[in-house]
């Protein structure tokens, strides 16, 4: 036990091997952050759809943006694309 206790103690004050973890670590992050990114890219394309869909369906103006949080102004604009 006392010798895993040193190669642990011999690890942490080993700088390569603490810039390694660090650089571990950035890159799992950077891979959270992407996926997090990317599913809130797709919900907010989701949601366009869905207004889009029933706008062609001639749904009231007021009901779609209580319905998917979009503004009036948000939604109207999809209605002139």
């Amino acid at each position: 036990m006392e010798r895993f206790e040193k190669e642990v103690n011999k690890l942490n004050t080993d700088i390569e091997f603490t810039e390694f973890l660090s650089a571990e670590e950035d890159n799992e992050r950077l891979k959270n952050t992407l996926i997090y990114e990317a599913e809130e890219k797709g919900k907010a394309e989701g949601i366009l759809a869905v207004a889009r869909n029933m706008l062609k369906e001639n749904t009231d103006i007021n009901f779609i943006s209580k319905t998917t949080g979009l503004s009036k102004e948000e939604i109207l604009a999809l209605k002139e694309n």
